[in-house]
């Protein structure tokens, strides 16, 4: 029975000369016949077209599909069966660059960058910066929308509206605002300034005022600010911030009141107060201070440590513990030395000044390192052998600039020690008997 072409068996074995090849004769004609040929025929035929030398061998490489076919004088033809897109007729790839797709046109395949104003439903007329894609029902395409306007009007009440931030620092916290702030001061002006607590709230936003001390005309009314910074906004009674509230016949403000957003909300970079911003924990070597007279003396090296805090606006806590012990002179044994005190003063070692600790107030008490008995801590030492004391300095603190946090210390009195041994030191055991433990040295950073 007659087989179809692709009907038949795939050879398997080595290509004999009696091996016959399906052939079709003007394959372009409607009336093209199928004929065969065998293999030594077109060999020879292939051979005596190139050369008249006959052809010894044929191999197949499936690599590269390609038939290398060798004569007898040692040269070979080559038959190459690896296809191109370009040998499609239908397919024009003259033009083509990296990244192109083809594309249909109907009658030919050309050269396409996709992109989405070549989509047929994407519009990208008036694109801007952080637009979005969304698609219209009714122009039954993609079109271009503003983020935020995108975010304003999505299902999010629940939640509050979504502010993009105008600026995040990698790693800060983003927390949710309702916008009350405290009101620290209201001007007698056209328009209205109040002074506010930090505040993101944006220009054209509706407020209500609550509590103010003095100027009480403006209690429990709903106005809408315009931002003059962040601490200062100035009062409107329009939406369009063209009607000034004239305060210049108000009362005088004297204290308090809040400032609330009726509805805006938001979520932006902020520490929440009370968040421990970070911890910083240190086992500290030890150490004996010479020369401990009625001023103060800069304390370890080795016990100073740096420190940046993450807000401009925290308190940090400074927390030193371990024992602690005072001699007459140097080699002298703690022993009877009893009660011992130690005037105590942060210094940053790196800007040379005193830390404002546990209400020290430097500006206003006028201390400084060389006046003794004036500690921002006491540590003593509380029998004759010393012992372990914690010193503790609460910092209010207001900057984010790097500190090279230690101590100045000073003994004072009409017993003045000669030194100070602080935790572990060689000292400490084969001087004074004593085997302590190191000091332990804790830095905490707290959100205002």
């Amino acid at each position: 029975m007659a087989k179809r072409i692709t009907e038949l068996d795939a050879l398997t074995g080595s290509l004999a000369n009696t091996d016959l090849f399906v052939m079709v004769d003007s394959a372009q004609n409607a009336n093209a016949e199928s004929k065969s040929v065998k293999y030594e025929t077109l060999r020879d035929s292939i051979g005596s077209s190139v050369t008249n030398t006959a052809i010894a061998s044929a191999a197949y490489t499936s690599s590269n599909t390609t038939f290398n076919f060798n004569r007898q004088d040692g040269g070979t033809v080559t038959l190459n069966f690896n296809p191109s897109i370009n040998a499609c007729s239908d397919v024009d790839i003259s033009s083509i660059s990296t990244g192109q797709i083809m594309n249909w046109s109907g009658t030919t395949f050309l050269p396409m960058t996709l992109d989405v104003a070549s989509l047929e439903n994407a519009s990208t007329t008036n694109v801007t910066d952080k637009d979005i894609l969304v698609y219209n029902q009714t122009a039954t395409e993609f079109q271009p929308t503003s983020h935020s306007e995108y975010l304003a009007s999505a299902n999010v009440n629940m939640h509050g509206d979504f502010v993009e931030p105008a600026s995040i620092a990698d790693g800060a916290p983003v927390v949710y605002n309702n916008h009350v702030s405290s009101i620290t001061g209201a001007s007698q002006t056209n328009p209205v300034r109040l002074t506010v607590s930090e505040s993101t709230l944006p220009s054209g936003e509706q407020v209500t005022l609550t509590n103010v001390g003095g100027m009480t005309q403006i209690n429990n009314n709903n106005y809408y600010v315009q931002r003059i910074s962040a601490t200062q906004y100035d009062l409107y009674s329009d939406s369009g911030l063209t009607t000034a509230v004239n305060g210049l016949g108000y009362t005088g403000y004297t204290s308090g009141g809040e400032m609330s957003a009726q509805t805006f909300r938001s979520y932006g970079p902020r520490y929440a107060p009370n968040t421990i911003l970070q911890v910083q924990s240190h086992i500290l070597p030890g150490n004996v201070t010479y020369g401990v007279t009625n001023t103060y003396i800069d304390g370890p090296a080795t016990h100073r440590k740096e420190f940046t805090p993450k807000s401009s606006n925290s308190t940090i806590i400074y927390r030193l513990t371990g024992w602690l012990g005072t001699g007459t002179s140097s080699g002298t044994n703690i022993q009877g030395q009893t009660g011992r005190n130690l005037g105590l003063i942060l210094y940053d070692y790196s800007a040379n000044q005193i830390i404002d600790a546990n209400n020290y107030d430097i500006a206003s008490s006028g201390h400084t390192n060389n006046i003794p008995h004036a500690p921002q801590a006491n540590w003593i030492s509380p029998d004759g052998g010393g012992g372990q004391n914690s010193a503790e300095f609460i910092i209010a603190n207001s900057s984010t600039t790097t500190m090279n946090m230690g101590l100045q210390v000073a003994t004072g009195g009409t017993n003045t020690e000669s030194y100070v041994v602080w935790g572990n030191d060689e000292k400490a055991q084969t001087e004074h008997n004593r085997n302590v433990s190191l000091l332990t040295l804790t830095i905490t950073e707290i959100q205002n």
